[in-house]
């Protein structure tokens, strides 16, 4: 099971990569946080249709 604190640096790290500015690493991770936090399940686990519902 993958937690949500990794899932949200794997992603900081992506954008890093990217060149993403600092600003919209900000963002976009606060966004994916609340997301997270919102499911309240594993997110490996959460389907496209769960997400689009």
């Amino acid at each position: 099971m993958v937690n949500s604190a990794e899932i949200l640096d794997a992603f900081v790290a992506w954008m890093e990569l990217r060149g993403y500015r600092p600003g919209t690493i900000r963002q976009y991770f606060y966004d994916v946080k609340r997301f997270l936090n919102w499911l309240k399940k594993d997110p490996t686990k959460v389907t496209e249709q769960e997400i689009s519902a």
